[in-house]
């Protein structure tokens, strides 16, 4: 599989997928949904705290108990300070547990994958995957997910608040939801599609780059400096237009859902104003409403804060998703067989090619008796070093055996097989320790 394909998952299939890497901290989960929940009911009760101060205290004169009221209100904006505090603080270790994990789970499958698969890909996609595509998830497991469930909690509390206050005037307003499910909807199809463009051009710029560092060298010497930086400002640019159209699409969203907020309260103000003159309904009531309306399209709007979140993320996991779903071909055997490298190495008429039909081995036989010393001979690409790293199966041979003590070392385990050799390669490599 290139780093560059993408296989498409149902949005289901991702959030389900994303949440199993919670479970290990549900409990963690759990405290941070109580407290969020908790929040909710909290913001919702003050309209209700309003419509009492206006009806049963300012508007009949009877300013007695008005201070009661007024404390129950600072009572609960102190509450729901401490509620997101605690929110705010379990939420954020809870993400940095499921990040960790995930990072480990997905540098641990690199680490298990064959030489095949990293001749396939390039090592910049694989880092962007690894390190941009997983942190785009962090926002989504430390304020995204809880956040969102804090936002629909607070969404169901005023509907049930508003049903309860008066329901004529609560349906008089739900008449713009239609409109809402409209926006959202045109707004999400065009947004997570915009968002897998992103993902794929920050993969190819960070490839790009880093295959241009490495081969620095070869740059400056073929002269192919304006080459490259023509190259970069293209794919640059590519990422540009798709940050730019995204930026786009949320400018014009957000107006567009602030201006049915309004409608909403204008629709209050012709039914509830009428409501007041026909004296079916007090004042308070109608303040309450307004204020329950305004506090209705808040979370709508960080609700489609989150939406980006979960774009975004929704983008990102379909990349790691399609590395983590890539299989390794040379794995270790069901029950690996244990032999002694003390022995003869046949290869027993060995057929092996990169490219499929372009071989690089033909019906290769030969033995090599312990003890004896064995010097591979030959001009560039004739499969010296391939010999080599069938032997030590960093690939597996297409036909024939590879045979160890009279074994085939596919019935091995790669760490038996590879502990019994050293290899010296022609390109130093080190990496970044003592000795």
């Amino acid at each position: 599989v290139s780093a560059d394909t993408v296989r498409s998952y149902t949005p289901w299939e991702s959030v389900l997928r994303l949440v199993s890497y919670m479970r290990p901290y549900k409990r963690l989960a759990f405290v941070s949904l109580a407290f969020s929940l908790t929040g909710s009911g909290l913001f919702v009760a003050r309209p209700y705290l309003i419509k009492l101060a206006v009806d049963n205290h300012i508007a009949d004169g009877n300013l007695h108990g008005l201070g009661g009221v007024i404390l129950a209100f600072c009572g609960l904006v102190a509450l729901k300070y401490l509620s997101d505090y605690c929110l705010n603080l379990f939420t954020g270790i809870l993400g940095q547990k499921v990040m960790h994990d995930l990072r480990m789970h997905v540098f641990g499958h690199i680490l298990s994958m064959e030489m095949r698969f990293f001749d396939r890909n390039q090592v910049g996609r694989l880092m962007t995957r690894t390190t941009d595509d997983v942190n785009t998830l962090n926002d989504l497991y430390t304020t995204g997910a809880v956040s969102t469930i804090n936002n629909l909690a607070v969404i169901a509390g005023i509907l049930i608040v508003m049903l309860w206050l008066d329901w004529r005037l609560a349906l008089a307003t739900l008449t713009v939801t239609p409109l809402l499910a409209l926006l959202g909807y045109a707004f999400a199809a065009r947004i997570r599609a915009l968002y897998r463009v992103i993902r794929k051009g920050t993969a190819r710029l960070n490839a790009f780059l880093q295959e241009s560092i490495l081969g620095m060298r070869v740059i400056q010497l073929t002269r192919h400096a304006n080459w490259s930086r023509t190259k970069f400002i293209g794919l640059s640019d590519t990422l540009m237009d798709a940050k730019i159209e995204n930026v786009l699409y949320y400018g014009l969203f957000f107006p567009l859902l602030e201006l049915i907020g309004m409608l909403g309260i204008a629709i209050i103000l012709v039914s509830g104003g009428h409501r007041i003159v026909d004296d079916t309904i007090r004042i308070g009531v109608l303040i309450a409403f307004m204020r329950l309306v305004d506090m209705f399209f808040w979370p709508i709007r960080e609700l489609a804060e989150n939406f980006n979140t979960l774009l975004s993320a929704l983008a990102a996991s379909e990349r790691i998703f399609t590395l983590l779903d890539t299989k390794a071909k040379v794995v270790d055997p069901p029950v690996p067989l244990a032999t002694t490298i003390e022995r003869d190495i046949v290869f027993e008429h060995v057929w092996f090619a990169y490219n499929e039909g372009e071989w690089v081995l033909r019906d290769v036989s030969f033995r090599v008796a312990p003890g004896e010393r064995v010097a591979f001979v030959g001009p560039s690409g004739s499969g010296k070093t391939t010999v080599i790293s069938l032997l030590l199966r960093f690939y597996d041979v297409a036909r024939g055996r590879i045979l160890i003590g009279g074994r085939d070392i596919r019935e091995m385990s790669l760490d038996d097989v590879r502990r019994a050799f050293a290899l010296l390669g022609q390109a130093p490599f080190l990496l970044k320790c003592t000795v």
